[in-house]
């Protein structure tokens, strides 16, 4: 699949090398082509222009082959199936600094998706993405970040298992800015076109074992609550248990499907809500939803019950599992 990326600069065109959340425009139009699928990348510029092309074409996440060519006709007679111009990012002719700004927030935007629960639509994705705004020109990659991300629920843990009033809120409200963060390693990773498989995976690991460590040191933090600490600790490391077991099936699952991001796990799939059960289940999800879960379990920490809702989290993560049991088998069953 032929792409051609118009780079001629006019008068009033900005410069090639020019950079936009932390890419040169070039190399942006080139990622995208090699994106949308092209397999050879045809770039029309002038011949002063030639020695930034070859330094694109030595770009570490550039795989596709790449030709500098003087003329937009020069194709060979291969029909061009992508046409890009190295100075439209996000529909947005760059021409001047409220065309850039306006082109950046189309990018984040952009990041947001359908399957964003509530907390996140309304909520965290918008602290997420002020944060990534920042971010996106400082050398931090999406992994980076997702290992940051990851190590505020070590610190929420190590809150969890000393109990009492005050660990307990610092705990719930890291994990509440751990569901936060966790927006960021995915938004770098779209705007610079840093996407991976090794990413897809640390993200849903980190946040599976996220939870699985937390759940845990609360259950042992609750050992101390008078007369049901013993079974509020129970709790947790069913809880625990619960999620890990849930996120061993969906390992499973996914290798078989070659990625590593959960949401390819319904791909594809249609969901009936309609009726009363549809609407129920609908509820049952949206309460099940890592980012409105979180920020629940930090309300409820605030009231001085977040040990006691162990009961909850250990049933949710029976339901969890034995879902993601069946499902698993259900796929094999069908691969089978």
């Amino acid at each position: 699949m032929l792409a051609l990326i118009h780079a001629v600069r006019l008068a009033s065109a900005p410069s090639l090398e020019e950079r936009l959340c932390g890419l040169t425009l070039l190399e942006r139009a080139v990622l995208l082509a090699q994106g949308k699928g092209a397999t050879r990348i045809l770039i029309a510029t002038l011949d002063e222009d030639r020695a930034v092309v070859e330094r694109v074409r030595l770009h570490p996440r550039v795989r596709t082959a790449i030709e500098g060519v003087t003329s937009a006709t020069a194709t060979g007679g291969e029909p061009v199936a992508i046409e890009l111009h190295y100075d439209r990012v996000a529909d947005v002719q760059l021409r001047d600094a409220r065309d850039r700004q306006l082109a950046k927030r189309r990018l984040f935007e952009a990041c947001r998706k359908p399957v964003d629960g509530f907390i996140s639509r309304h909520l965290n994705r918008y602290i997420s993405l002020a944060i990534s705004k920042l971010l996106v020109d400082l050398p931090i990659s999406p992994n980076a970040m997702t290992l940051v991300t990851f190590s505020l629920a070590l610190v929420a843990a190590y809150y969890a298992v000393q109990g009492g009033y005050w660990p307990t809120v610092a705990a719930a409200f890291l994990m509440q800015w751990n569901s936060i963060l966790d927006g960021c390693d995915g938004e770098l990773a779209r705007v610079r076109h840093q996407g991976s498989k090794l990413g897809q995976w640390l993200d849903t690991i980190g946040d599976d074992w996220s939870n699985v460590l937390f759940w845990a040191a609360l259950g042992y933090g609750a050992r101390a609550v008078p007369v049901v600490g013993s079974w509020l600790a129970l709790c947790g490391y069913v809880g625990a248990a619960g999620n890990g077991v849930a996120a061993l099936a969906n390992y499973a699952v996914l290798a078989r499907l070659g990625s590593g991001d959960f949401y390819a796990l319904d791909a594809g799939k249609t969901k009936d809500r309609s009726g009363f059960f549809g609407g129920a289940v609908a509820v049952v999800e949206l309460v099940l939803k890592q980012d409105f879960f979180l920020f629940l379990m930090l309300l409820v920490a605030l009231f001085g019950l977040m040990h006691h809702a162990l009961v909850a989290i250990a049933l949710g993560a029976i339901v969890t599992a034995v879902n993601s049991i069946v499902r698993a088998l259900g796929f094999f069953a069908k691969k089978a």
